[in-house]
């Protein structure tokens, strides 16, 4: 087992190489969806996200490259029609009929991936609209924590990192997303740690309702989010389903 301090010493080393091999979202690439106040996300970082949520939905911390057709592959969907023929029985065998499971795995996985995108933003809005921050290193401790935690160590990290299709860059940004998702919750509490003894168990519940509604404000984030015709998911102002807006957790 790595000492914390080189695990830390790795992380910082890997980051920078994956932040200046990045390039997921160049000038040219187009805008899906804008974050008022927050920021854009890309066609390349849907489709980034969504390859990385099909294998992580196959093996949630992969030991070994996962099947071919496990990630859909259009627009033939050659691959997973194979991979559904030896592996989901419930399916008919017509070729046509499989293709169009696949066709509907990917949409469904593309949306909700976008929906778990914008629901990132988010909390990185709402954090900064409550003056939370979080630094660099802070970002690295938290990541170090989570590896511990899945037992990546050492040049496993960069084991995970390949089979999973992720970056150094990716898992900061979760935990990134993570670390404030925590703090947000702390200052909720220390807002309802707070409130005045005394009051009644009708006032208590209102203080309450009222610090869930200022912390989650879902509804406002929703009305600062655009998606482009084609990208509209639960979390846009432009939706207009049944489904509710993401909670998302990174």
């Amino acid at each position: 087992m790595l000492p914390k301090t080189m695990l830390l010493s790795l992380l910082s080393a890997l980051a920078i190489g994956a932040l200046v091999g990045c390039g997921s979202g160049g000038d040219g690439d187009e805008v899906v969806a804008h974050v008022a106040g927050v920021g854009s996300i890309t066609k390349a970082a849907v489709d980034h996200w969504t390859h990385v949520e099909f294998i992580l939905l196959h093996e949630y911390v992969p030991t070994r490259p996962v099947p071919k057709g496990v990630v859909p592959d259009p627009p033939s969907y050659k691959d997973c029609i194979s991979y559904l023929k030896r592996t989901a029985h419930e399916y008919a065998a017509r070729s046509s009929t499989l293709a169009a499971e696949c066709r509907r795995k990917e949409r469904q996985m593309r949306a909700n991936t976008l929906d778990k995108l914008i629901s990132w933003d988010w909390t990185i809005g709402r954090a900064h609209a409550f003056g939370i921050r979080a630094s660099d290193a802070e970002v690295r401790q938290q990541l170090a924590r989570v590896i511990k935690t899945r037992s990546l160590y050492g040049a496993n990290v960069r084991r995970y990192l390949k089979l999973s299709g992720q970056t150094m860059a990716d898992l900061l940004f979760r935990s990134r997303v993570q670390l404030l998702e925590v703090e947000i919750a702390n200052s909720a509490k220390h807002v309802l740690a707070s409130l005045p003894k005394g009051l009644t168990e009708k006032q208590r519940q209102i203080a309450y309702l009222s610090v869930a509604r200022r912390y989650s404000a879902t509804k406002d984030w929703v009305g600062k989010t655009s998606c482009r015709k084609g990208y509209v998911v639960s979390a846009c102002k432009q939706y207009t389903g049944s489904e509710a807006p993401p909670g998302g957790q990174a």
